[in-house]
């Protein structure tokens, strides 16, 4: 698959010196993720061959400056150094090298921005938000637990502190610290869960404080490639930027299949990114779900990972925020479908609503096949939630 976008502005001086250039040919099968691979020492070597044609492809377009080819190639070039060094116990080093990368964009706006103002919540046509419905409709999140139990809201935020032994390695969370997961829809929230069955799956809306800051890896290969998002200068600089973090994208973005390990190779990368963003005072960490192809993914099934912090002058036993976080009481699935069989609201969720005009956006893969959002009855769903009353967590 091929998409076409037009040149940008800013390179006006190229056309001026002589160049004749009207689209750029973009193969988006070259950086649509996530890359899946059977074994986990397949990691290192698939992602080392990943990068560098990504970064000989983006030479060869020939439409890029010097200066974002060399960016690529050097965020690169300390993604596979970073690997090299855990793997051989230098910690440190490791570490030292992707916040390397991340102070790259710590001002960088598409990058880095309180949680209200995050690209994830609105139409990003690089560097045009979309303003239409953001001053009446608030933010909200959605969170999801697999039970066989009757879920309270107490249970919805993360698991207690005192309780860390229960916390497992994730992605984006690490071994023994807990970590509040959200979601742009029930139906990522449903996916992360490995889908599970009707009864067991429970849903809030959950809504955070506006000043959480987030560090946006949720940049889909469709949105880099979109023909329309291309359209003034600082879009193709927001592009430029998309284009140099996409090797950081890349190395958080692998499934493997081996069973049974207790290390995982790909994860990585993601925890030390999570270790780098806590120096840097960023909350949270949005990406695109690794459950189906990121082309479909954005808006509608991406995640955010907030790691809770310990305050050992109180003793917390949840997150520090908790007190500015409102959620619903969790609703079973099963119990909403059998309660509204034809539920439709005028007024959808803020995320739906912000999204629900581009018919383009509305597109997502569904159990392996290409579905309309609002056909699936995860938006209904969505839309129930928002509409409920929401209370403090506390």
């Amino acid at each position: 698959m091929v998409i076409k976008f037009e040149i940008d502005n800013l390179l006006e001086e190229q056309i001026k010196n002589g160049d004749s250039i009207d689209f750029i040919d973009f193969d988006i099968k070259r950086i649509m993720l996530p890359i899946t691979k059977k074994y986990d020492h397949e990691y290192y070597f698939s992602l080392k061959e990943e990068l560098y044609n990504y970064s000989d492809y983006i030479k060869s377009l020939g439409i890029f400056p010097s200066e974002l080819q060399d960016i690529i190639r050097k965020n690169s070039e300390l993604v596979i150094k970073s690997i090299e060094y855990y793997y051989n116990a230098q910690f440190e080093k490791a570490r030292k090298c992707i916040s390397v990368i991340i102070n790259d964009y710590i001002n960088n706006e598409f990058i880095v921005s309180n949680i209200y103002d995050s690209y994830i919540f609105h139409k990003c046509d690089f560097g045009k938000k979309s303003n239409e419905t953001n001053a009446i409709r608030p933010v909200g999140l959605f969170r999801a637990r697999d039970s066989v139990e009757q879920v309270s809201k107490q249970n919805m935020l993360h698991i207690p502190l005192s309780k860390r032994e229960v916390v497992s390695m994730q992605r984006f969370g690490m071994s023994g610290v807990p970590c509040i997961y959200a979601a742009t829809s029930t139906y990522c929230c449903w996916l992360e869960l490995n889908m599970p069955a009707q009864d067991s799956f429970y849903a809030s809306l959950i809504r955070f404080p506006e000043n959480i800051k987030v560090f946006n890896l949720a940049i889909s290969s469709k949105l880099m490639c979109s023909s329309n998002e291309c359209i003034n200068g600082k879009g193709l600089k927001l592009l430029e930027s998309a284009l140099s973090l996409w090797p950081l994208i890349c190395a958080t973005s692998y499934n493997i299949l081996e069973k049974n390990r207790n290390f995982k190779s790909e994860y990585i990368i993601s925890q030390l990114v999570m270790q780098c963003l806590q120096d840097l005072d960023i909350d949270a960490v949005a990406y695109c779900s690794k459950k189906i192809y990121d082309f479909r993914a954005y808006p509608y099934a991406i995640n955010v990972a907030i790691p809770v912090k310990k305050d050992f002058e109180i003793n917390n036993e949840y997150w520090l925020k908790a007190n500015k976080v409102f959620l619903n009481n969790p609703v079973c699935y099963k119990e909403f479908v059998e309660k509204t069989k034809q539920f439709n609201l005028h007024e959808g969720a803020r995320i739906n609503l912000s999204f629900e005009r581009d018919e383009e956006l509305n597109n997502i893969e569904f159990m392996g096949k290409d579905m309309d959002f609002k056909a699936l009855n995860f938006y209904n769903y969505d839309n129930y939630l928002f509409h409920m009353r929401y209370e403090s967590f506390f």
